[in-house]
Parts: C-alpha cells; structure tokens; sequence
C-alpha cells in the first residue's frame, strides 16, 4: 500500500486573474514521494530568513527589492528540483463574456473558474488515457468560493465520461497555509498571468521567469481557449438555453 501511495500522482492548481482580461490556473504535477521531498525543503526555505515568511505568496513580493526576487527564485529551485510537470491553462475574459451572451448562457456557467476548472480535469483525464499514466491522480485547489463551482465541473464529466479511472476522488480543497504545493502553484498562477497579460496569449512561450532557466526542469504544458475553443465547449456540452 505504501509502495503504491507514493507512485500516486498529485496535481495542485491556483488561480490568478487579470479582471477584464484573462484568468489563469496553473499548477505542477508529481507523485506522492517527490512532493514530501518537496515540503520538507519549501518548509526550510520558509525559515531561512529574518523576517520568516509564514506562507509564500508572489503577490507580497516587493520585485524592486532584490532580495525578495532572489527569495523567490530560492523557492522556484526547489520546485526545479523535485517537481517534473507544470500546467497553465487560460481563459480569455472577453471572449468567454462574447460567447455567452451569444448563447444566452445561464449567469452560473458564466463563470470563468467553471471553465477553467472544466478544462483542466479534461486535460488530465486526457494525458491518462492517452498518454500511458498508470498511475491514479488526485487533483487540489485553493480552498475558496468557487468550489462548489469546480464540483459540478467534476460532476458533469463524470456523466458525460464513462472513463474516469485516472481520478480516485473528487477534486480536493486546501488551505494554502498548510498544504505546501499550493504555495508553489501560487507562484507560477502569478507569473503565468504576468506573461499572459504582456504577450496576450501563450503562443511560443516557452519561459516565464526573470531568472535563468536551468535543466532538468518541470516540463511546461501552455493551453488556452480562445472564441472557438469556448463556443465548442458550450455547443458539446448543451449547456444552452431551451
């Protein structure tokens, strides 16, 4: 049992939102052993200076003061070191808002966590059936508002997917003050809606970082879903008026 709890995948997401333009969930993916290696150094890294960080949060870093940058490069190495997948996937503001009101889309499924949290339990449903995982995967979020929103997200794969088997449970919710690799995925939701907003798209984005890039590294899965994309998802879903 040990054995295959530590073969288990863990996927952990935050969100970053850009109002008027763009929200961004993004996270990193590695089994059960690499992400307790992983705590015990990120939870160091918290101690290591005066004054200690109680939690790590890329919106309270000052990026004018270069010992507060250089702190957070610290930590992104210890997630170089242990953490071997990323993923960012964003949601155009304007285009889900376009799309919506074309479709007369109920008020609830407007919101773009539903969306985002939609895409990203495909996106892993996926890379398990198609890409040769074994092994099960739990998913965690930020514990805040929308979670009932990301349940019926889950809900209505379920009914639409027969083929679930990639998950053990529901999506989980935590506490980013005591579940460490919400505190990484929190840096990465920070600057992945950073580029996003500069460059308006992921497209040839391959960094998204001040500091050098070293490897080996996690590796970066981009997704967006741009008009198209969204008026698919809506059409196939029939999540449309009577």
């Amino acid at each position: 049992m040990a054995e295959r709890q530590f073969r288990m995948l863990q996927a952990f997401f935050d969100d970053s939102r850009e109002d008027g333009c763009v929200l961004i969930l993004a996270g990193f993916a590695a089994t059960s052993q690499q992400w307790m290696q992983f705590c015990n150094r990120w939870e160091q890294a918290l101690t290591m200076s005066n004054p200690r960080w109680r939690t790590f949060k890329m919106s309270r870093v000052e990026l004018g003061d270069p010992s507060q940058l250089e702190r957070s490069e610290y930590h992104y190495r210890i997630i170089e070191e242990f953490i071997p997948g990323a993923f960012c996937i964003a949601i155009p503001l304007p285009a889900l808002a376009k799309v919506t009101e074309e479709f007369r889309i109920e008020p609830k499924f407007r919101n773009p966590y539903y969306l985002a949290w939609l895409v990203t339990i495909s996106l892993f449903r996926n890379f398990h059936l198609r890409n040769g995982w074994t092994q099960p995967i739990n998913i965690f979020f930020d514990q805040q508002g929308e979670a009932k929103m990301v349940l019926e997200a889950w809900n209505i794969m379920a009914k639409q997917n027969a083929d679930m088997k990639a998950f053990q449970t529901a999506p989980i919710f935590s506490d980013d003050e005591k579940t460490l690799p919400l505190q990484a995925a929190d840096l990465l939701a920070w600057w992945a809606r950073k580029n996003w907003v500069e460059h308006g798209t992921f497209n040839n984005q391959k960094w998204l970082f001040p500091w050098e890039e070293r490897s080996p590294g996690p590796d970066y899965f981009f997704a967006e879903v741009d008009e198209n994309g969204i008026r698919k998802h809506f059409l196939k879903t029939m999540i449309l008026p009577n």
